[in-house]
């Protein structure tokens, strides 16, 4: 009896978590590049240079603007839900656009409070502007924000938050001092102490 209504409850939590997970990821899937480029403040292409370890904000240096204005350099930009702690992010959701450092993107902006956000519903994709975007967009304009290995670099290290580089400054510290303590030989009265 008890393994009965066991199974029971897991099929039920099943078919809820199954119906939740299909509205979700569907409630993007019929929306035509007009409304996406209405919706969108800012339409750029341009190299995603730096992903933070949360993996919910990239730096994204644009190349093209087809809609909208950015400052020049780089763009952040939030890419997965809001979280207050400030730390790490762990949370995902099914619509979090994902951008690897040094790959070409075509972001969809929208304009927050601090900044830009986007999600895979928003219209943003990897690669170069599409035919069918420049069609409705036209073929934007050129801007220089940096670019190179050293920009990306920067980029990067940017992304690290601080508590990032004060464990790596602890790390870096406690090893040194450990080194240091192995090389001092004793003080005995035969190294040369003071009896």
């Amino acid at each position: 009896m008890r393994a009965r209504r066991f199974g029971l409850a897991t099929l039920v939590a099943l078919v809820i978590a199954s119906a939740s997970t299909a509205s979700v990821s569907a409630s993007c899937a019929s929306q035509t590049i007009a409304d996406q480029i209405l919706r969108a403040d800012v339409i750029a292409s341009g190299v995603v240079t730096a992903a933070d370890f949360g993996g919910n904000r990239v730096t994204f240096r644009p190349v093209v603007i087809y809609k909208g204005e950015l400052e020049s350099g780089p763009t952040r930009v939030r890419t997965g839900p809001v979280t207050g702690s400030g730390g790490l992010t762990v949370v995902r959701t099914s619509v979090d656009y994902q951008a690897d450092p040094g790959t070409v993107h075509t972001l969809f902006l929208r304009r927050e409070s601090d900044g830009f956000a986007t999600d895979s519903c928003s219209g943003s994709h990897s690669g170069q502007a599409s035919g069918a975007e420049i069609a409705a967009l036209g073929i934007g304009r050129a801007v220089d924000s940096g670019g190179g290995p050293l920009i990306q670099l920067w980029d990067q290290l940017g992304a690290v938050p601080v508590p990032g580089y004060l464990a790596l400054l602890l790390i870096i510290v406690l090893i040194l001092l450990v080194l240091r303590s192995r090389r001092r030989p004793p003080l005995t009265p035969a190294a040369g102490a003071v009896a």
